[in-house]
């Protein structure tokens, strides 16, 4: 894409060799809940190969395939993957804000992070919304739904392994700081429920089990009482403190929320649904799939391969994953309800009939 200047900005990559997905704000029908989100506008990662560290976002129309001459767009200071989150259709949330001071970074060894929760409205400039401890390595926000409004969540990152979090109201810009212990990691939110991994036993579920948490509980403002266990791993035998199964991607849609876990090292996609007041789960069998080889499936993100804003799922019935082992080529499948329907597979890089 060539930009005012005359040169050309690139898709900034992950780190390897993937460009970054976009962030896209799902547009509900107010008349028909259970009717599919449009998505006509995204918030594309770009990088100017020229200069080192250069970054921003900018906002597309997918619809008339064009960027926003007066879009909501915000440049970065590195090429680090800093969160930026639609809060609606003119207004975005984003932990790249700086002023450039040290007091707007936090104090992390080798590379400073943006310490400062940044909102932007269309045609002006960032405002500070919230801050974090300057200790802390970095943060990562969400937006979610919580009695019709959208309200900005904040993951404090103090170690690799501890977190802190809060809530704040963009529109009255008053903060709740969540009285959590520092050992659960934020996982999503699904219809009220904040999800969180605990890596130790806590209050009667297991390290390693999913949990959901109340949004109302946690802006009380007081202790947690009272946790809904959602997934418990299973341990490798009767007694045994190792679970032989774990799950590594979680993701959200209208209805269900849906785990990808390795069971023995083989990799499965579980359901999980509210039924009269209990949680069950149910296996997503990917057809094509190999079940006696050892492989893998990621939760790539929701349909059409777009990266939401994750707390606003829940408007999507569908999501996208991927499988991968040692013999097949990678395939996409289309995942709703309990049915999944292969939509693309790589090419083979070699003769696999000989080995299965």
């Amino acid at each position: 894409t060539e930009n005012s200047q005359g040169r050309f900005w690139s898709p900034a990559f992950d780190g390897a060799t993937n460009p970054l997905p976009p962030t896209c704000l799902p547009e509900t029908n107010p008349r028909d809940a259970q009717a599919e989100p449009v998505y006509r506008r995204c918030l594309l990662k770009l990088a100017d190969p020229a200069i080192r560290h250069k970054s921003f976002f900018r906002e597309f129309d997918v619809e008339n395939k064009r960027f926003v001459n007066d879009g909501l767009d915000v440049d970065l200071t590195s090429t680090f993957t800093f969160d930026v989150r639609w809060l609606d259709a003119d207004t975005i949330v984003t932990v790249a804000h700086t002023d450039g001071s040290e007091d707007s970074l936090t104090k992390t060894p080798g590379t400073k992070m943006p310490a400062v929760v940044g909102l932007k409205r269309r045609n002006q400039e960032i405002q500070p919304l919230y801050k974090i401890s300057r200790d802390s390595l970095f943060m990562n926000i969400d937006v979610v739904r919580f009695e019709n409004k959208n309200l900005v969540l904040v993951i404090e990152h103090i170690l690799q392994t501890r977190h802190r979090y809060a809530v704040v109201d963009p529109q009255t810009r008053q903060s709740t700081t969540f009285k959590l212990p520092e050992f659960l990691e934020y996982q999503g939110y699904f219809n009220g429920l904040v999800l969180v991994l605990p890596s130790e036993n806590w209050m009667g579920a297991n390290a390693g089990s999913l949990v959901g948490i109340s949004m109302q509980q946690l802006l009380a403002g007081g202790s947690v009482s009272e946790i809904k266990v959602l997934w418990t791993p299973e341990p490798r035998f009767p007694g045994s403190p190792h679970n032989r199964n774990l799950f590594d991607h979680v993701n959200t849609t209208r209805d269900a929320i849906y785990l990808s876990v390795l069971d023995n090292v083989q990799g499965k996609l579980l359901r999980l649904r509210e039924v009269s007041g209990e949680w069950v789960s149910d296996e997503v069998i990917l057809s094509g799939a190999k079940s006696e080889v050892q492989g893998q499936i990621m939760i790539s993100g929701m349909m059409a391969g777009i990266s939401p804003t994750p707390g606003l799922n829940s408007a999507n019935d569908g999501l996208l994953v991927t499988y991968n082992d040692y013999l097949s080529p990678s395939s996409s499948y289309l995942v709703q309800g309990n049915q999944a329907r292969m939509v693309k597979q790589d090419k083979p890089d070699f003769d696999a009939s000989t080995v299965v």
